[in-house]
C-alpha cells in the first residue's frame, strides 16, 4: 500500500514506475486520465467515492496484473490502486 507524499511515491516517479497520463501505458484509453485529475470511484453499484485525486498511474506494480493501475488518494492519506473503468472524470488538469 502506498502513502500519499511518501518516499515510495516520489521514488516511483523518479525511477519511471509511474507515468503522468494513462495513454503512456494503455493504447487509446476511453478517457486519458492524468495525475491530478479529480474523479469519482465506483466501488460497487451503490457505493461511490467522489472528489478523489489521481496521485499516480503505475506501469510497474503488483496490482497492474489485475488492471489496477491508477492510484487515488483516500482521506486517511492512503493511496489505493483502482481500474480505470471504475472511474468517472470530474475535473481534469
Amino acid at each position: 500500500m502506498l502513502l500519499d507524499n511518501s518516499k515510495e511515491l516520489q521514488n516511483g516517479f523518479a525511477s519511471g514506475d509511474f507515468v503522468q497520463r494513462l495513454s503512456a501505458i494503455v493504447s487509446a484509453p476511453a478517457i486519458d486520465f492524468a495525475v491530478g485529475d479529480i474523479v469519482t470511484y465506483k466501488v460497487t453499484d451503490d457505493v461511490w467515492l467522489r472528489n478523489k485525486e489521481i496521485k499516480a498511474i503505475g506501469k510497474r506494480h503488483d496490482e497492474w496484473k489485475d488492471g489496477k493501475c491508477i492510484f487515488i488518494a483516500l482521506a486517511c492519506g492512503l493511496l489505493i490502486p483502482v481500474k480505470p473503468e471504475r472511474l468517472l472524470l470530474q475535473t481534469n488538469v
